[in-house]
């Protein structure tokens, strides 16, 4: 009696299961179709480059975080206020990730040059340009290479030393790898890990928000695997790096990018400003949305006249 009650909840699990594999396979056609649909390609010497611009004021370039592409980072619902009135938001698809090729530019340098030829083709003169974790290397090599671009520079949890191997196998990453090669069963678990999230009155854009990224991990995968890479391929860095104004914030218990990135930075950036988050890991971007928007804001503004 018992071994056919162990049966008939064995089925019951696998057709729940199936029948819930369908409607993650439709809902991640919808996303996918929804995500590509508001997005623009741009073509380089490089290749094509996927973007969106939203928002109206000042410029602000984003190199988005690994993995995600150009409806992550500052393009979640958390950051909208930012981009209502006073900034408009120019996000790219960084190589390998949605739309964009990897074969437009899977190094730093060439990913700069790429989105420097495009802020060149939407008309802007200058870009504030914002690095977040993975995307550091890449706005680094920007604000290096193309000065003249590059009104002033926002590092937030980002990556600019060579990836230590216990990162590339660390917690953070073996998530990552696992949403990866079992998408489905992560995306069951996105209203579970949604709610970690702060609620700004825009929770339930944020749970559709994060749903979506997670069932478009297969959309990732060759930036994923790029980015790490090249990560462990980074150079040490040139002095100076560039003299635009530059603000860097961190949190000072990361366990992804340690904090010693922010400071390498600031060694290598004359009048940088670091902003330590005391007791905030790589999580930081989400948690203190509210605080790192001010941060930017504030810092913005001033150099913009």
């Amino acid at each position: 009696m018992l071994k056919r009650l162990f049966i008939v909840l064995g089925l019951v699990i696998v057709v729940v299961l199936a029948l819930g594999y369908q409607r993650f396979l439709r809902f991640q056609q919808l996303s996918y179709e929804k995500w590509t649909a508001q997005s623009q390609l741009m073509q380089t010497r490089q290749g094509p480059l996927e973007y969106q611009i939203k928002g109206k004021g000042e410029p602000i370039l984003q190199f988005h975080g690994t993995p995600s592409s150009y409806r992550g980072n500052l393009n979640f619902p958390l950051y909208q206020p930012l981009f209502d009135d006073r900034f408009s938001l120019i996000s790219v698809s960084r190589p390998g990730y949605l739309r964009t090729p990897l074969a437009t530019g899977a190094t730093p340098t060439q990913q700069a040059d790429a989105f420097s030829e495009l802020v060149s083709n939407l008309g802007y003169q200058q870009v504030v340009v914002v690095g977040i974790s993975g995307g550091g290397p890449s706005a680094l090599a920007f604000a290096h290479r193309h000065p003249e671009q590059c009104k002033a520079l926002i590092l937030i949890e980002a990556l600019a030393l060579p990836l230590p191997e216990d990162k590339r196998d660390g917690r953070y990453a073996r998530l990552i790898r696992l949403a990866l090669d079992h998408t489905y069963l992560a995306w069951l678990a996105s209203p579970v890990l949604s709610q970690y999230f702060p609620n700004q009155g825009r929770q339930n854009e944020m749970e559709l928000a994060f749903e979506e990224y997670l069932s478009l991990f297969p959309y990732f995968a060759d930036g994923l695997q790029n980015d790490v890479r090249q990560f462990e391929r980074l150079t040490p860095l040139a002095q100076p790096i560039t003299r635009c104004p530059t603000l860097i914030l961190h949190g000072l218990e990361d366990e992804v990018v340690g904090f010693d990135n922010a400071t390498a930075v600031l060694a290598h950036i004359p009048n940088a400003k670091l902003v330590p988050f005391g007791g905030a890991g790589h999580e930081l971007f989400y948690t203190q949305a509210g605080a790192i928007s001010a941060y930017i804001a504030d810092f913005v503004s001033p150099a913009v006249p």
